[in-house]
């Protein structure tokens, strides 16, 4: 049996969340599910040592153009290769437009349907132009929360058994470390101080860092918050430059600049570092599918403190902490509680490492394995 998935997030947009979706899923389809011969489809070469000894798997660069959206040759290709399943994780954007196999795609968010001012021209249109036919055309859609599967429902006209949820997990290298090695470790890479809230995420307005730093700038008024750092982690460059330029500033107005710590993007294998030494994780995010570095960081032992939207509480569960940022006060008050309660601080990292068991890849795996045996 042939199966035929999309790798171009692993060589083109390393370091996001779709990035790590997509590595994750092949690592543990080979792993789970050795028997398929796969052919992965790349547009740059993809270098995982544990990978090339896979005999049953074939890099693909067939110079499709997806700029234009077109896929005849890979449509060629999955005709001329006898594939059964092609799947497509990246919200579907490399469907072929004419069916010649089973297809799936993985739907990750809907922002640019929600809130055109989210996304820029290019990628609007993009988004636009493409992800309405690779909804209707998949035979199978995957979904990473109800939350998602409930925005499909509302916007296109699918059946509900064509829609499958199947939760994204956390690689295992997330787990919780001992906090004084942690702390060294960033020390010396990182020039971090012990006492810090940690934000790791697309620096993007939906993110909402400006109301972020607004609260930071309050906490910092607490006698006993005077050392403790904001440290923010996410790409910085290209599309987020002006973004984080507003935030850059926005810290200046409020004078706590020297408080607040840009790292950049941040290598995969250091996050659970600073996950585990982190006074608390968190996020204000206005829309996220799945919530990847919350439940990450729960894995990892960390106190997470989120904004109160629906995606949050069905995945993170309904005990997380969660604030309205636009309540300053008690937003404040729930954040220095998470930090210097010792009681409140250690019920919420207890919560996070229980809740966080049920995303796990091992789980998931078995699912999308399932999806693609119904087509065998």
């Amino acid at each position: 049996m042939n199966v035929c998935i999309d790798g171009l997030d692993i060589s083109e947009v390393t370091g996001s969340s779709r990035y790590y979706y997509t590595y994750e899923l092949l690592q543990h389809l080979f792993e789970k599910f050795p028997q398929p011969f796969y052919h992965i489809m790349c547009d740059k070469r993809i270098d995982v040592t544990t990978w090339n000894k896979n005999k049953n798997l074939r890099y693909i660069d067939l110079n499709v153009n997806r700029k234009k959206n077109d896929y005849g040759l890979l449509e060629q290709y999955i005709l001329e290769n006898k594939i059964a399943v092609y799947h497509s994780p990246n919200n579907g954007f490399s469907l072929p437009f004419n069916k010649v196999c089973n297809t799936v795609i993985t739907v990750h968010d809907m922002l640019p349907i929600l809130n055109a001012a989210y996304a820029d021209e290019k990628y609007l249109k993009k988004f636009l132009t493409v992800f309405p036919n690779a909804v209707e055309k998949a035979d199978k859609i995957i979904a990473v929360s109800e939350f998602i599967k409930k925005q499909l429902l509302q916007y296109f006209e699918i059946s509900q058994e064509k829609i499958e949820v199947i939760y994204p997990g956390y690689s295992y290298i997330f787990e919780q470390k001992e906090e004084y090695g942690c702390r060294f470790f960033l020390k010396e890479k990182y020039k971090l101080g012990d006492e810090f809230i940690f934000f790791a995420g697309s620096i993007h307005a939906k993110n909402n860092l400006h109301q972020l730093l607004r609260l930071f700038k309050i906490i910092k008024n607490f006698k006993y918050a005077h050392d403790l750092k904001l440290v923010i982690a996410g790409n910085c460059t290209g599309k987020r430059a002006e973004y984080y330029s507003k935030i850059k500033m926005l810290a200046e107005h409020y004078n706590i600049q020297d408080s607040v710590i840009f790292v950049g993007q941040v290598k995969y294998d250091d996050m659970p570092y600073f996950y585990s030494a982190a006074q608390c994780v968190i996020s204000l995010s206005e829309y996220d599918g799945f919530p990847q570095c919350a439940v990450e960081a729960m894995a990892c032992g960390a106190p997470v403190v989120c904004k109160n939207t629906p995606f949050f509480q069905e995945i993170l569960g309904k005990d997380i902490l969660t604030i309205n940022p636009e309540e300053e006060m008690y937003s404040k008050d729930a954040i220095l509680e998470v930090i210097y309660n010792k009681k409140v601080r250690e019920k919420a990292i207890s919560y996070g490492l229980n809740q966080s068991e049920q995303y796990r890849w091992d789980k998931s795996i078995e699912k999308i394995i399932g999806v693609y045996e119904n087509f065998f």
